[in-house]
């Protein structure tokens, strides 16, 4: 399970948006940010990996 930790009271404001759209839209769009931020993740830690052990 993923979750979403807020370091600031901005909260309130993203909550406020995300009520606007219908609960099954928002969870695809949570669901696509997060696949997202893994594959960009894995990229980069893929390519740190690469470099310290090919140089």
């Amino acid at each position: 399970m993923i979750t979403i930790e807020f370091v600031n009271d901005d909260y309130h404001q993203v909550l406020d948006a995300l009520s606007k759209f219908r609960a099954d839209n928002v969870r695809r769009a949570v669901s696509r940010a997060a696949n997202r931020a893994a594959v960009t993740g894995r990229k980069y830690g893929i390519k740190e990996v690469q470099k310290n052990v090919y140089h």
